[in-house]
């Protein structure tokens, strides 16, 4: 039992010269384990950053992270999370001209370098599969703190694609493996395109449940002009878009309705 705090971590892969995740702070208060279960109060992980490497640039970069009240129960194999907080992330995800997202290739490489051969799995017995437990996973809410940004950026396609979405608004509520989530986001780019997303369904398996609603208002077409000439064989020199999407996906059948409003 106790308190743990980390200060200043760091961790690069040398050979290719990429940071892993380094933190300014990582503490852990109220810790208390033992043979059956782990129970935190809290954790707060301060201005940390993910995949940093020279050439490709930061991929995911976070002012703060906290989790309250987390128990993990090793007999009833199950984990609860009180909330997840997310201040002011950042995410840079950039396709090269095979559509594979730059900023993970440092990464694939060290995985690579650690893979080991696949294991041949050994058929369980019936006493076995009868001792083996479902794990269980519950977080009563995940929310936005503070606003953040997405930037993408496409570089498979003529002229390439740039933007930068500012997060504005994101809260999931009831996170489970078998229980339907809600969730709700505000999503703006520039300055008059407007994103809203809201709907419900099974995150860890949307194709048995997912009902979706999307509001996108005032998007503008030129800076999509690569993407139309693929889809109609025309770019697009003016216009915006209003559009209203609604889609369910039950059992992995879809049902979706698509209103377009163009100017």
């Amino acid at each position: 039992s106790g308190t743990l705090d980390i200060n200043d971590s760091q961790t690069s892969d040398t050979s290719n010269q990429y940071q892993i995740a380094a933190f300014k702070q990582l503490l852990v208060t109220n810790i208390q384990t033992d043979l059956k279960s782990l129970s935190i109060e809290k954790l707060l992980l301060e201005q940390s950053r993910f995949v940093d490497a020279e050439k490709t640039g930061q991929m995911i970069g976070l002012e703060q992270l906290s989790i309250d009240q987390l128990a993990l129960e090793f007999d009833n194999s199950s984990l609860t999370i009180e909330q997840i907080g997310l201040s002011q992330p950042e995410i840079l995800i950039t396709l090269d001209p095979d559509k594979q997202i730059a900023e993970l290739s440092p990464l694939l490489k060290t995985l690579k370098q650690f893979s080991t051969p696949e294991k041949i799995e050994t058929e369980q017995t019936p006493e076995q599969v009868t001792q083996d437990k479902p794990f269980s996973l519950n977080i009563a809410r995940i929310a936005l703190i503070k606003p953040g940004k997405f930037t993408f950026t496409d570089t498979s396609i003529s002229p390439q694609y740039h933007s930068i979405f500012l997060l504005k608004k994101a809260d999931i509520q009831t996170v489970s493996l078998d229980k339907p989530a809600t969730f709700s986001s505000d999503i703006q780019q520039g300055e008059y395109t407007q994103f809203g997303i809201k709907g419900n369904g099974l995150l860890f398996n949307p194709e048995q449940q997912l009902n979706l609603e999307v509001k996108i208002t005032q998007l503008d077409l030129p800076p999509v002009t690569s993407y139309t000439s693929q889809a109609m064989g025309y770019g697009m020199k003016s216009g915006v878009i209003d559009s209203d999407i609604s889609l369910s996906l039950i059992k992995r059948i879809i049902d979706s309705t698509v209103k377009l409003k163009i100017d």
